[in-house]
C-alpha cells in the first residue's frame, strides 16, 4: 500500500515538473525570446520614433549605453523608442554583422542590434549587429547644418531627425560639441541618420612665448602651416603630430600627442636656440623645360640647394604648363621635393596630345612632396583628397575645413610617400 501511494507522488511530481517546463518555452522551443518581450521588467517607455514608419528598422534597436563595470547593457527600440535593460555575464554570445562569433568589446553605443534574452532569468543569450540599417565608418570630411536639419558627406546630404542622437562612448553629445574635425561612424534608414558616433575626437595646441617667433610660420603635422600670431592656438584631430616652428634661420621641432578634449601646451621660447639652422633640399621638377625660382632668384636643379629654416618662396614656371607658386616651410635638416606641374587646357592655347602624360597626374600636382629622412607635405587643395589616402592617421582633406590653413604652403617636414607624384627614389639614379 505504502508502494503504491509513493508510486502516484512520483508520478504527480514528475507530470507537474513537465508541465513546468512547457510553460518556459517560447514558440521557438528554446526558451528564448528574440528582441525584448513587451512588457520586460527592463522597459522604460518613452514616446514613439517616427523611425517605425521604416519596415525595416522596425524589429531592431540600437545600443544606447554599455555598463561595463555592472555587464548591462541599454537598448533603445527604434521603432517606438522604448529603453530596455538587460543583463549579459561571460555566456552570452555576441555576434558580428556577418554572424561571426566575437567578444564584447566589439560592441559601441549607437550600434543597430538585435539580441535575444532567456525569459526565466532575463539574461542577455545573444546580440547581434543588425544589417537592417545602413553603417558608414570612418568618416571625417563632413559638414552639419542644424537649421535645415542636414549632414553633408562630400556632395550628399542626409536628414537629421528627431530620433538622431550623437554618442561618444557612453556620453551623448549635442551638435554644438561635434567637430568637423571628429571622424565618426553614422548609422541610418533611408536618408534618415539615427546615430552619429564619435570615433575620434579633437584636442587644442597652445603656443606658449608665441611672440619670440611672432611673424614666422608654424606647422601642425600635414594638417596645418600657417603664421605665428600672438596667443596662438590650433584645433586638431587628436593624435600625434610633428610641430615645427621657424623664422629668419632660428626654429626646431617636436613631436606631440594630442588627446580628446585636452590642450597640449609647448612653449616657443625652448625653439628659440641662438644658432641658425639650415636645410639641405633638392628638387626634382617633372617637367624638362621647367625653371625653378627661390625667393624670387633662379635656382638650378641638378644639385641640392641649402636653405636657412623659415619661410621661402617657391615658383615653378614652363611652356604649356600652369605657373606654381608655393611658400615652402624650411624646418628639417633635409628634404627631397617633387613637383609636377598642371598642364594648360585646351582652351588657354596648348594641344591635349601634347600635355595628356602631365594631365594624367594633375590630382597630385601643384606641389607633391617625396619626401627623404625629413618626408614632405602636399600643400595644394587640389590635391588634399590623394593625400587623404597616404597620410595615415593625419589628412589634409582637413584643409578644406580649417581656416587657419594656408593651402599655398609646404612644408620640408610630413609623412606623405613619392608615390604621390609617381616618382620613386631609384628613378634618380
Amino acid at each position: 500500500m505504502n508502494i503504491k501511494i509513493i508510486s502516484c507522488i512520483l508520478t504527480f511530481i514528475l507530470i507537474f515538473s513537465l508541465a513546468g517546463c512547457d510553460s518556459s518555452l517560447s514558440s521557438s522551443g528554446k526558451g528564448l525570446v528574440k528582441g525584448s518581450r513587451a512588457g520586460g521588467s527592463g522597459a522604460v517607455e518613452t514616446e514613439k520614433s517616427a523611425v517605425s514608419d521604416y519596415d525595416e528598422a522596425s524589429d531592431v534597436y540600437r545600443i544606447d549605453e554599455i555598463d561595463q563595470q555592472n555587464q548591462v547593457i541599454r537598448f533603445e527600440q527604434l521603432s517606438t523608442g522604448i529603453l530596455e535593460k538587460y543583463a549579459y555575464n561571460s555566456a552570452t554570445y555576441i555576434y558580428d554583422k556577418n554572424g561571426r562569433s566575437t567578444t564584447v568589446d566589439y560592441l559601441y553605443t549607437g550600434m543597430p542590434v538585435t539580441f535575444e534574452v532567456t525569459e526565466n532569468s532575463e539574461k542577455l543569450e545573444s546580440v547581434t549587429q543588425s544589417t537592417a540599417l545602413w553603417t558608414m565608418s570612418d568618416i571625417y570630411n563632413f559638414d552639419v547644418n542644424t537649421q535645415d536639419n542636414a549632414f553633408t558627406i562630400g556632395t550628399t546630404d542626409y536628414m537629421l531627425v528627431s530620433e538622431t542622437k550623437i554618442y561618444r562612448g557612453n556620453d551623448q553629445l549635442t551638435f554644438e560639441q561635434l567637430s568637423d574635425l571628429d571622424t565618426v561612424t553614422i548609422v541610418g534608414v533611408a536618408k534618415k541618420i539615427l546615430s552619429i558616433i564619435v570615433t575620434s575626437g579633437h584636442g587644442t595646441i597652445e603656443f606658449l612665448n608665441s611672440d619670440v617667433f611672432e611673424g614666422g610660420w608654424v606647422t601642425v603635422g600635414t594638417l596645418i602651416s600657417q603664421e605665428v600670431t600672438p596667443d596662438m592656438s590650433i584645433t586638431v584631430p587628436e593624435g600625434e603630430y610633428t610641430v615645427a616652428v621657424a623664422k629668419d634661420g632660428i626654429g626646431d621641432d617636436v613631436v606631440v600627442n594630442v588627446t580628446e578634449d585636452q590642450t597640449t601646451k609647448i612653449d616657443l621660447q625652448k625653439f628659440a636656440n641662438t644658432k641658425p639652422q639650415y636645410c639641405k633640399i633638392k628638387f626634382k621638377i617633372l617637367q624638362d623645360n621647367a625653371t625653378l625660382y627661390v625667393d624670387a632668384k633662379e635656382t638650378k636643379t641638378e644639385k641640392e640647394i641649402t636653405l636657412s629654416y623659415g619661410i621661402h618662396d617657391l615658383i615653378v614656371k614652363a611652356d604649356g604648363y600652369s605657373t606654381w607658386n608655393r611658400k615652402l616651410m624650411v624646418s628639417s635638416k633635409e628634404a627631397t621635393i617633387v613637383i609636377d606641374l598642371d598642364a594648360v587646357t585646351d582652351t588657354e592655347g596648348s594641344s591635349s596630345d601634347d600635355t595628356s602624360t602631365s594631365s594624367s597626374s594633375s590630382s597630385t600636382s601643384a606641389g607633391s612632396l617625396a619626401g627623404s629622412a625629413a618626408g614632405s607635405l602636399a600643400g595644394s587643395s587640389s590635391s588634399s583628397s590623394s593625400s587623404s589616402s597616404s597620410s595615415g592617421s593625419s589628412s589634409s582633406s582637413y584643409t578644406d575645413t580649417t581656416t587657419s590653413v594656408s593651402t599655398d604652403t609646404l612644408s620640408t617636414l610630413g609623412d606623405l610617400i613619392s608615390t604621390l607624384s609617381g616618382w620613386d627614389d631609384d628613378d634618380d639614379d
